[in-house]
């Protein structure tokens, strides 16, 4: 090209457990696309049951055992004897402060209990309550484990953090739960019931068939009965399938959005060509080497070579500068206007290298070495792709818009006051003893 031109280089919804692998297996794919657990119980799909025919016959299954919360106007912390094996979210007995477990009938030697605290009601969500002892019990492990090795402002950020992002995948799978079932027919609550069922029975098979050791087994590794986690996956699979049909009904790409975004993204599918420059950098002192450079440059070796051989600037890249150019054809230099190495370089075309210029100590020679440039990508090769980007951030916007809407309708404790609820729990119940346990250690 002649005469480059140049211009001044310018500054070119959840672990909680549920709703992650929800929203994960919302925006397409099967529905069975979840947990593992989901995996395993993907033998039917829940929109198979919009036929009330399937499942005209099918049976009722026994119903699963419902968690029994204390009162709203029991005591919210109760005492117990250390030891005992209370149970979270049951009041077992409720001793005041100071009263002795012998002078309760218990037989203690006298000695007076002090305040334990067994669980909390932290909150609500549409009327159902929210207990901290339950609640926590998913990342209790994890949370006794780091306050066996960190202090007390370092363990309280990280368990802020974890409390918080659970807390709203919590939250929003509880009022997702809430509306599926407001908003679920009668042929579909048939469907869900029969297809309880069939999870059950894919859950019972796995634990080798016995009804009584899949209990034991689910019981000892997740805390919930056979009946409970067939409900659960059931449940999760058709709150997938409710989603789905909520928010995807509503996202509309059309051939026009991919055209505008493939042009507004042009950069990315057609990227601009970039100019390239070597440098060779030689101190001024040097006069030997500055002359075996000239000479070099008269002969038209390869500036690259020469460059690896004899500069002091950017060794590690034998002297290579690239420069982005504009849509113009302006390349955009990173020197400035007043600097020599400007009018070098303006002054050169593709393949020329320029004569020694002194900067600072330096001498310094640039070579123009031209452009690299890159095949652009054609509209067709990419529209799935786009149109899938599109339908993956709209799907995403409405997500949101959608939660929005369901907490604005719904009753439920402020999110701040019950993480704080629970970050105080948690320190009560599992900062503190580990603290208490690791000083006696110590004596």
């Amino acid at each position: 090209m002649d005469g480059v031109k140049l211009l001044r280089y310018g500054a070119c919804l959840i672990s909680g457990g549920l709703l992650i692998g929800l929203i994960a297996g919302c925006n397409g794919g099967a529905a069975g696309g979840g947990g593992t657990n989901a995996r395993n119980a993907a033998m039917v799909q829940p929109r198979d049951f919009s036929d009330p025919s399937i499942v005209r016959h099918a049976e009722t299954p026994a119903s699963a055992r419902a968690f029994t919360p204390v009162d709203d106007d029991e005591a919210d912390e109760f005492t117990v004897a250390p030891g005992s094996p209370g149970r979270h979210g049951q009041a077992v007995s409720t001793l005041g402060a100071g009263d002795s477990a012998q002078g309760r009938g218990g037989d203690n030697g006298g000695r007076t209990v002090g305040r334990v605290i067994v669980d909390q009601k932290v909150g609500q969500i549409n009327g159902e309550p929210v207990y901290a002892g339950q609640y926590l019990q998913r990342m209790e492990a994890r949370l006794r484990a780091e306050a066996t090795r960190l202090g007390r402002s370092d363990w309280r950020a990280l368990a802020r953090e974890l409390i918080r992002q659970d807390l709203e995948a919590f939250v929003s799978d509880r009022l997702l739960s809430a509306e599926f079932r407001s908003s679920m027919p009668a042929e579909q609550r048939e469907g869900l019931r029969y297809f309880v069922e069939q999870v059950r029975d894919r859950q019972r098979l796995l634990a080798g068939g016995s009804v009584q050791q899949a209990n034991e087994t689910l019981l000892a590794m997740e805390g919930m009965t056979l009946d409970e986690k067939a409900r659960a996956i059931a449940e999760l699979e058709f709150r997938r399938e409710h989603l789905r049909r909520e928010i995807n009904s509503r996202v509309h790409v059309s051939r026009r959005d991919i055209e505008q975004y493939y042009r507004q993204n042009i950069d990315r599918y057609a990227p601009l060509p970039i100019a390239r420059f070597r440098s060779i950098v030689v101190p001024l002192r040097n006069e030997e080497v500055l002359q075996r450079v000239r000479e070099a440059i008269d002969r038209g070796d390869d500036p690259e070579s020469i460059a690896r051989e004899f500069t002091t600037i950017r060794r590690e890249t034998h002297g290579l500068w690239e420069f982005p150019v504009s849509r113009e054809g302006v390349i955009e230099v990173s020197f400035t206007v007043d600097s020599p190495l400007y009018e070098a370089a303006r002054s050169l075309e593709e393949g020329g290298c320029s004569d020694m210029v002194v900067v600072g100590a330096n001498g310094w020679w640039l070579c123009f070495e031209g452009f690299e440039r890159f095949e652009p990508t054609p509209l067709y090769e990419v529209q799935g792709q786009i149109e899938e980007r599109l339908r993956s951030s709209r799907f995403q916007e409405l997500l949101v818009a959608y939660f929005r809407d369901l907490e604005s309708r719904s009753n439920l404790t402020d999110r701040e006051e019950m993480l704080g609820r629970l970050l105080e729990y948690a320190e009560e119940r599992f900062f503190l003893p580990a603290q208490r346990d690791g000083a006696s250690a110590t004596r």
